[in-house]
């Protein structure tokens, strides 16, 4: 089938790119104005064609790719925002990455500034992951577009990424556990539930938040596998199924200090800090583990 400039080949119907209101719409017509040009003074062909089947890649594929690549880049910047170490700047006139275990995600905050700041925190890193993967996607490309659900998969990655590693603080960031959380509530709610629920049992156990995000990471990818078989790896699923695979490994890979202490047996129980510690100088502090 072939499909022309704009159309949405999932409805199966041919899409109007000069309706609508949306930043969708704007981009094909900038593209064939664009187009219309090169060859005469660049020698480029106007559209840039693939194969499927036989079909065209048009301009509304081409504008999927860089509104889809757009979300992305917009997911990270979201998830780079290092909420921590804003409340530790703010609240305790301190850098967070010099106190505690040296991380700047909740658990860190908790401990070093108080238990009300490490819950403020988890909330703000669980929105930042939930916001960009229920927005962004959708106002950039439209809704019914041709793989909107892998862009939003691929915005929760962003995002995840941009919490572990944000290119505000040097690439030095969290563990992800609480922006992976927002992410997954929107993209996979009943492995979300399993996970929530693990974690919530392995914590009241243990009172030990490291393993408890260990075994709910691991928890999600195995409810995960189990909802999407034998589908796996299906047009739809490929995406989800990497993602379920991918975050958890992360998880893990961001936990590897506290899997050496975990089987060490040195590993801490959670205990909530306080104004004083806030207060404390860093030789003062606890010495900060690079985790």
């Amino acid at each position: 089938m072939t499909v022309s400039a704009g159309n949405v080949p999932e409805t199966g119907g041919s899409v109007n790119p000069d309706s609508g209101t949306t930043l969708r719409s704007t981009v094909p017509r900038v593209l064939r104005c664009w187009s219309g040009r090169c060859p005469r003074y660049l020698g480029l062909v106007p559209v840039f064609r693939l194969t499927d089947a036989g079909a065209p890649v048009t301009n509304g594929h081409m504008n999927d790719l860089v509104l889809g690549s757009l979300s992305c880049l917009a997911a990270y910047l979201v998830g780079a925002t290092p909420f921590g170490y804003l409340t530790g700047r703010i609240v305790g006139k301190l850098d967070i990455r010099q106190h505690g275990s040296g991380n700047i995600g909740a658990t860190n905050v908790g401990r070093v500034l108080g238990t009300r700041w490490g819950l403020l925190v988890f909330v703000l890193d669980l929105l930042k992951g939930l916001l960009p993967v229920a927005v962004l996607p959708t106002v950039l490309l439209g809704q019914g577009v041709t793989g909107l659900i892998h862009w939003t998969i691929a915005a929760g990655v962003a995002t995840i990424l941009g919490h572990m590693f944000p290119c505000w603080l040097g690439f030095r960031g969290g563990k992800g556990v609480a922006t992976a959380l927002g992410v997954v509530a929107w993209i996979a709610p009943w492995g979300t539930l399993v996970a929530a629920s693990v974690f919530a049992l392995a914590f009241l156990i243990w009172r030990i938040i490291s393993l408890a995000s260990i075994l709910a990471a691991l928890s999600f990818a195995i409810c995960q596998l189990i909802l999407l078989w034998p589908a796996l790896w299906s047009a739809r699923n490929w995406s989800l199924t990497g993602f379920s695979l991918l975050v958890p490994a992360l998880i893990l890979l961001r936990h590897r200090s506290n899997i050496v202490r975990l089987f060490r047996g040195e590993e801490p129980k959670y205990r909530s800090g306080s104004a004083s510690t806030a207060s404390a100088t860093p030789s003062s502090a606890e010495a900060p583990r690079r985790d």
